[in-house]
């Protein structure tokens, strides 16, 4: 909610009160600029959600709240309101079509989880994926260093991003998260050699995260040369299998504003933007994006095979 109420421009939230100041109802609404079934322009003022307490049910709040989001969505350039309702909400309909709204058509949604080997990509290599061993504390120093100045330090390396990364990625720190009994790392290894990793620290939560028992994906590092080839996919899936299997309900991270490749990946792999966080280290800040989805139940979907398919 924090997310969207950042968002103004996007998203309203209108809020209904009685004379003694206490709150009776609450709606919020979003523009949408893909198609909205039913609809014929865009964008499209979308009622995403509507709520009366029942004892003031009945009394024009619903109508009231209805009518705020309408001035809104016309305000911002909307030619057409539209919403969608419980195929046996009768009420809701009833209460819609009294406001002026006529149902455009009906449909039966439908979802299955994937596992992990079909949501790999093409082209992947005979990777193999494993929890990390205090062995591989040299070994998560060393490539995370690499990842991180690829990433962070393309045109070189400055004292405060080498203090930043001696820091992080010493062997003692590597160490330190695989014993953690809140983290769980998984390595991604090809012909003996770690490839990737993916650290997830299982609790954390942040306050732009949707609701829900939250795990974070602390980091998530692949070679670049082995890039678009499935295993950030796979270390992904495993990252949330592993998270879903500990009760977690929402996976989040952050990643740099200005690192594209990464805010793509996850958005295409179902990671919605809740908003803007800062990272900091000594005097410096920089923007980063808080990303999240919410996870299936951990027996819905398998944590993928042993080796990243061929």
């Amino acid at each position: 909610m924090a997310g969207f109420c950042a968002e103004p421009a996007r998203f309203a939230q209108f809020l209904a009160r009685d004379a003694e100041g206490d709150a009776i109802g609450f709606v919020e609404a979003s523009i949408r600029r893909d198609y909205v079934n039913g609809t014929q322009s865009t964008p499209v003022g979308f009622l995403e959600g509507l709520y009366v307490a029942p004892a003031s049910r009945g009394r024009g709040v619903a109508r009231a709240l209805v009518q705020a989001v309408e001035a809104w969505a016309l305000g911002a350039g909307c030619r057409e309101m539209a919403l969608d309702a419980a195929i046996d909400g009768d009420a809701a309909h009833a209460a819609y079509r009294a406001m002026g709204y006529a149902e455009t058509e009906r449909a039966v949604f439908f979802a299955k989880p994937l596992p992990c080997e079909a949501r790999a990509a093409s082209g992947s290599l005979p990777v193999s994926f494993r929890r990390a061993t205090p062995a591989d504390a040299d070994t998560l120093a060393v490539l995370g260093t690499q990842v991180f100045l690829d990433t962070y330090a393309p045109v070189g390396v400055r004292p405060t991003v080498a203090r930043e990364v001696l820091a992080t990625f010493s062997p003692e720190a590597c160490a330190a998260w695989v014993a953690d009994p809140r983290s769980v790392v998984e390595v991604a290894q090809l012909d003996g050699h770690v490839v990737g990793f993916a650290h997830l620290v299982l609790g954390a939560g942040h306050a732009l995260a949707p609701p829900g028992q939250p795990a974070e994906l602390l980091r998530l590092y692949v070679q670049r040369p082995f890039a678009g080839r499935g295993i950030g996919t796979s270390l992904l899936c495993r990252a949330e299998h592993a998270a879903a299997e500990a009760g977690a309900a929402v996976l989040w991270l952050t990643a740099w504003v200005h690192n594209a490749p990464a805010l793509a990946f996850y958005a295409a792999r179902g990671y919605a933007d809740f908003g803007a966080t800062p990272y900091r280290f000594e005097e410096e800040v920089h923007e980063n994006r808080v990303v999240a989805r919410r996870l299936p139940p951990h027996n819905a979907g398998s944590p993928g095979p042993t080796e990243a398919p061929p």
